[in-house]
């Protein structure tokens, strides 16, 4: 393996088991729900939605920041990324702020807005509350990882997350169960888990941070702003915060008109989303390396580097992806055993995975391509692809084919093939277009 392929995987691998690391501890703390009941789980669902949600689309400026500080540490400007990084933790911690006044105060009409059962709206509203105490901490956590991963520090994160993982498992068995003489504390002891165990992943990032090695944060700086820089990163963010916001509402209104073709298509549905994710761990963690490459790359002003390791890592992220296309297509019975054992909703679930091999070079593609483009500092691109695609190709067919015409649930993958396979070609055709070797960041 050369140098090159060595330094890509250096920054994915740890990237790519980050985000397995959420995820398996996603899957162990639902299970610590379903023993609550079905209630709980619902609670959870919905508190968690309203919450995430937001805080998903305001990491945006971590995300954003990433392009301004992978260019200037490539162009060994470190002062001015240590600069912009400190002003998007100090922005985050003030919009943590208000985000978390904002869920603790108005926890009931948020709920409210759902129509659930008065009990599942009694602990959405009791986990909503607890959490809201903790999200300043939690998104500057959120933004802080990403800075160290626009650095090429992802092995950080990656740390941190099983450190945080780890100690939630632990923490929330105690809490909710009430073990080792603690009193059992249901859905409140889950929150409160939750809370403790990104709360001391956030103190460890920013102790980092503030110590400073390749990347380094000044209070200073946290709070005296530069207007100009502050406009900069909201300039880059905003894309990324719109983009979160787009690909929610199609979360929304995409099960909405699939929930259309009845119980056991929208669970084949939802079984084969949850087996699609796992083949877009690799894809995110090459869109990091590809990110933090190019912007250090075109920060030291080699343009022509930055497309060799852009093809690199292409061709990796092709491999991968493309891999898991063959296992989608050769054994989808066996993925989706691990979730059913109802035939119909089994043999719905199969087909909707054998079409979604066809979706992951396509998926490759985007993901790398519109990572260089956000590393290059063109965040607004990729939103408004991804905004055409989704208003003009995915939901206008959904609604017609299968909300309308109650087409196969299968129909609904074919559908998502042709949008990944339109994105990609015009992502392409922007990054051919050579303009984003010239954005000044």
């Amino acid at each position: 393996m050369d140098n090159l392929n060595k330094t890509i995987l250096k920054i994915a691998l740890p990237a790519t088991l980050e985000m397995t690391v959420h995820m398996l501890g996603d899957i162990i703390g639902t299970i610590f729900a379903g023993r609550l009941g079905p209630a709980t789980i619902a609670a959870l669902a919905i508190s968690g939605q309203i919450l995430f949600s937001a805080i998903f689309v305001f990491e945006a400026l971590g995300i954003g920041t990433t392009a301004i500080v992978a260019r200037h540490l490539g162009a060994k400007e470190y002062q001015y990324a240590n600069k912009a990084a400190s002003h998007a933790i100090g922005l985050g911690i003030i919009i943590g702020v208000i985000l978390g006044i904002m869920g603790f105060y108005g926890a009931e009409n948020f709920v409210a807005f759902f129509s659930v059962e008065e009990e599942v709206a009694r602990l959405a509203v009791i986990y909503l509350k607890t959490l809201s105490v903790g999200v300043p901490l939690i998104l500057s956590l959120f933004i802080g990882s990403a800075l160290l991963r626009g650095a090429g520090q992802t092995r950080i994160p990656f740390l941190i997350a099983i450190l945080t993982n780890l100690l939630n498992i632990g923490l929330s068995y105690i809490l909710i169960f009430g073990k080792l003489g603690f009193p059992k504390l249901g859905i409140f002891g889950f929150a409160l888990g939750l809370i403790i165990s990104l709360s001391a992943g956030c103190l460890v990032t920013l102790f980092i941070l503030f110590r400073g090695n390749i990347i380094k944060i000044d209070f200073y700086d946290l709070f005296k702003w530069d207007f100009n820089l502050i406009k900069n990163i909201i300039k880059l963010s905003s894309p990324i915060g719109l983009e979160e916001i787009i690909f929610s509402i199609n979360r929304i209104i995409s099960s909405k008109l699939i929930a259309a073709l009845g119980t056991a298509s929208f669970a084949a549905h939802q079984i084969a989303l949850s087996v699609e994710s796992f083949s877009f761990m690799p894809g995110y963690g090459f869109a990091i390396a590809v990110t933090t490459l190019t912007g250090q790359t075109l920060g030291e002003n080699k343009p022509k580097e930055a497309e060799k390791k852009i093809w690199a890592t292409l061709k990796l992220t092709l491999y991968l992806m493309s891999a898991m296309g063959v296992l989608f297509l050769s054994a989808p019975g066996l993925l989706v055993s691990l979730f059913t054992e109802d035939p119909e909703v089994f043999s719905y679930a199969a087909s909707c995975i054998r079409i979604g091999s066809l979706e992951q070079p396509l998926i490759a593609i985007y993901m790398v391509i519109s990572g260089t483009l956000k590393g290059a500092g063109d965040t607004k691109s990729p939103m408004l692809i991804s905004a055409l695609s989704i208003w003009l190709i995915r939901v206008p067919l959904l609604y017609f084919f299968i909300y309308l015409l109650k087409y196969h649930i299968a129909f609904a993958w074919v559908i998502t093939v042709l949008d990944w396979f339109i994105r990609s070609i015009i992502v392409l055709f922007i990054y051919k277009k050579g303009n984003w070797k010239t954005i000044k960041v």
